[in-house]
């Protein structure tokens, strides 16, 4: 899992490379938490945002936007409602893709992510093995998670149910 995200950063639309990936995450052990009711609320509202990947965002974009002035020109010359209707789509649409792109963008250029690679990775409350476990068992591997703070041979990472915990950096690799 971890080659393969770092792949993606090279190849995003590389459609085996994310059929090899989520056939990796199948067969791993993953570190599953139920997902909570506002998560599948937001998947529903901007269902694109998770379908489309980075590059077909990026065209959806710039294609809203120079539609968008194209009916702004026309709208200039002509006074007619269907010019009105299809700025006010073009808005909601440029806002909707646009949005959806600059996410993306942060998240690909800006945001560390990363992969647990051993096999039980032991999850603590602190930076250090003097703290507490923060799960009663090890956090398998193929676990993904972002880097939010490093402290020595500690990561502070969040995994994807939110909860931030700190892992041991000789236990997993960031892409």
């Amino acid at each position: 899992i971890l080659y393969y995200r770092k792949a993606e950063r090279y190849l995003p639309s590389f459609v085996d490379l994310k059929y090899n990936l989520a056939q990796a995450r199948q067969q791993v052990e993953s570190f599953n938490s139920p997902q909570n009711w506002w998560g599948n609320v937001v998947k529903s509202l901007v269902f694109w945002h998770f379908i489309l990947d980075f590059s077909t965002k990026r065209s959806a974009f710039i294609i809203c936007f120079t539609l968008f002035w194209l009916l702004m020109v026309l709208a200039v010359f002509k006074k007619h409602i269907f010019l009105r209707i299809g700025l006010i789509l073009c808005i909601l649409l440029n806002i909707s893709f646009g949005g959806s792109f600059l996410y993306s963008f942060y998240q690909l250029n800006f945001t560390k992510a990363g992969v647990v690679t051993a096999e039980k990775a032991v999850s603590r409350k602190g930076p250090g093995q003097s703290y507490n476990t923060f799960f009663d068992t090890p956090l398998p591997s193929g676990v993904e998670f972002i880097l939010l703070d490093n402290s020595g041979d500690w990561w502070k990472v969040k995994l994807p149910d939110g909860v931030d915990v700190w892992i041991n950096q000789a236990d997993a690799g960031n892409i």
